[in-house]
């Protein structure tokens, strides 16, 4: 408890681990609560304060480093359709706009312990890990809160699943929410981009507190 900001803002989110459960605040009333998954053993959700900035609706994943090395190059190995099949693109660059690279030309066989010098980065989609929406509260974990395309995980009471980052069982609801906290959120105009593919961040007026 004696981690926990203590301020005057009327808003604040709070993530409770152990719990599996996310909370909004309005004062010091719940307006919303719903599950979450969070780290699984080895791949810990940080304890950590931090505030909201950006959603950003249909979202690229940017795949780190240890799920590359650790679960994308021995799939590559044995089918070097992986990539295509799952939406994800290799770039040069972390961006988006960087050149793009044919994975069918890449000699995976190589790579192992040396990564390849590109980046992995799977599109926005209904297969995209992170679903259509995340939310940003830039730290040094590069953990954040994001919709998830393996629902079905939500079932289960203990919810430790993930590589770090929060799943939210109703990312939507939430978006909903945040419209009635910050006027740059505009719930019915979200609903309709979310109804494409095209990456399209929200930049908060006013940043929201968070707790893990």
């Amino acid at each position: 408890m004696k981690w926990l900001k203590r301020d005057s803002e009327r808003y604040r989110i709070f993530v409770n681990i152990p719990a599996f459960r996310m909370y909004v605040f309005d004062d010091y009333k719940a307006i919303q609560s719903m599950k979450v998954i969070v780290g699984k053993r080895r791949h810990e959700t940080p304890v950590f304060y931090n505030r909201v900035r950006t959603i950003v609706l249909n979202p690229y994943w940017r795949i780190p480093r240890s799920i590359i090395r650790h679960e994308m190059i021995p799939k590559l190995k044995k089918n070097r359709h992986y990539l295509i099949k799952n939406r994800i693109e290799l770039h040069t660059g972390y961006s988006e706009h960087s050149p793009r690279v044919n994975s069918l030309k890449v000699n995976w066989h190589k790579y192992g312990r040396t990564l390849p010098p590109y980046k992995f980065m799977q599109s926005p989609g209904v297969k995209n890990a992170l679903g259509k929406v995340k939310y940003l509260f830039p730290n040094k974990y590069a953990v954040y809160m994001h919709d998830t395309n393996a629902k079905s995980l939500f079932k289960k009471d203990i919810r430790a699943f993930s590589h770090g980052c929060i799943r939210l069982h109703k990312p939507f609801e939430l978006l909903e929410t945040f419209s009635t906290m910050d006027s740059k959120v505009d719930f019915k105009k979200a609903t309709k981009i979310l109804e494409h593919n095209r990456k399209t961040p929200i930049r908060l007026a006013k940043s929201i507190p968070i707790d893990i």
